[in-house]
């Protein structure tokens, strides 16, 4: 009786998936650059413009930022979509201890907020 269980929530879940499984970010990211607003990031503040986050439309991406000393570092990387509001990022070196990265990403009215898995949320205006 329990196999049956498991068996019919496997079913129910694979079907959800399946359902659900088309990306709110395609069409909207791809061959976009947006910039940071001011923000609040682990309790560091983040001025406008620290960070620049760009999609191409080849799948690839670049996230660049300026440390408090002025020096400018670049991860570059390729993006997918995945199911509903999230793009997944895979970076050539790590940012934040790993190389992907599975994000929450909405955009609206020329802004996108990314949100991480910890809840840090992060906007971004629209550059072209």
């Amino acid at each position: 009786m329990r196999g049956k269980v498991v068996v019919g929530l496997l079913v129910v879940a694979v079907a959800l998936a399946a359902v659900g499984c088309d990306s709110t970010n395609k069409g909207k990211i791809e061959g976009t650059k947006w910039s940071s607003n001011e923000g609040t990031i682990r309790g560091q503040k983040l001025s406008s413009g620290k960070l620049v986050l760009e999609f191409y439309k080849d799948g690839t991406l670049d996230f660049s930022g300026t440390d408090p000393y002025g020096n400018r570092k670049v991860f570059s990387g390729k993006y997918t979509f995945g199911m509903g509001d999230i793009v997944v990022m895979t970076f050539d070196q790590e940012l934040a201890g790993m190389k992907t990265h599975a994000e929450r990403v909405n955009v609206s009215k020329g802004e996108l907020t990314m949100s991480d898995s910890d809840g840090t949320k992060l906007v971004f205006s629209r550059l072209r």
